[in-house]
């Protein structure tokens, strides 16, 4: 078998592939299980990868060479490393992923306008992040984990007062959380990221405290490194983050993950918005069991 595969999409066979999520889950969770013996290049490729499923879909191996700025055969090897005969094999889990989520969309599905050439207006930009914020709401709809949701509304209910760490981009989404616990009546402690204090504060948490970290890609390591110790001293975590391949996923007691694709100011983050205010309202007094 050669090692470099094209991986073209081919009309004639697409209409016969399959919706399988049970093989994109498995691809999944092989990328999980097997990312931290990876090379630091297939690591790069695993990480795209789970980020943006679709493009692995759709572009070939080439155009996903060019993209990730690395050789096709590097995505062949990433493939190998898998255990799939080729990229084409695994490109079709992505494919059938694809047409999956596809098929339980229906129609109304927002898509950003088209980029014409020149400068975008301010119209542009306002339509673009309102469509990619109707697309990302749509896409959490149907692959938000609800057991995973609901667990963790019992672990906070379960805690006399949350704190609550995270930076930079997901700061607001620390603030809007804590703040919707605090409005309801509920304690909550956030540690202190504006004034540096974060890190030396979470080594002041106790055992049975709760910690909930909100970190998205790029991770802060403050945040991280709180939650290692946190969690190394047997404390409860709760991580709301990106991927199952965030820093932040071993060490959860409850991993609540969220598809944002946060690409530096350019998505909306309508969907983590949402969810974390939806969490806050539901561990709230008052509300009915899960």
């Amino acid at each position: 078998m050669p090692l470099l595969e094209e991986g073209r999409s081919i009309p004639s066979r697409s209409r016969h592939l399959r919706a399988d999520p049970a093989g994109f889950n498995e691809l999944r969770g092989r990328i999980v299980e097997r990312y931290p013996r990876l090379s630091q290049q297939q690591q790069q490729i695993a990480t795209f990868a789970l980020a943006h499923p679709e493009t692995m879909a759709m572009e070939t191996v080439d155009q996903l060479g060019r993209r990730l700025g690395v050789q096709p055969s590097a995505l062949v090897r990433f493939a190998h490393a898998l255990d799939y005969a080729g990229f084409r094999e695994m490109k079709q889990r992505f494919k059938a992923h694809l047409l999956f989520r596809s098929q339980d969309a229906g129609p109304g599905l927002a898509r950003a306008p088209a980029a014409e050439d020149g400068p975008a207006t301010a119209d542009d930009i306002a339509a673009e992040l309102l469509a990619n914020g109707v697309a990302e709401l749509e896409r959490l709809q149907r692959e938000l984990d609800r057991d995973a949701f609901r667990a963790a509304v019992e672990l906070l209910r379960a805690s006399p007062q949350p704190c609550v760490t995270a930076q930079h981009l997901a700061y607001p989404m620390a603030a809007l959380f804590a703040w919707t616990l605090i409005r309801q009546g509920r304690p909550c402690l956030m540690l202190d990221n504006t004034g540096g204090y974060a890190l030396p504060q979470s080594t002041l948490l106790r055992a049975d405290d709760l910690l909930v970290a909100i970190s998205i890609a790029p991770y802060q390591p403050s945040v991280v490194q709180s939650v290692q110790a946190h969690a190394g001293r047997g404390g409860r975590v709760l991580a709301i983050t990106d991927t199952p391949l965030s820093p932040l996923a071993p060490h959860a007691t409850v991993l609540l993950e969220l598809p944002c694709l946060a690409d530096a100011g350019r998505t909306p983050l309508t969907g983590l918005t949402c969810v974390v205010q939806a969490l806050a309202i539901a561990a709230g007094p008052g509300q009915a069991k899960t």
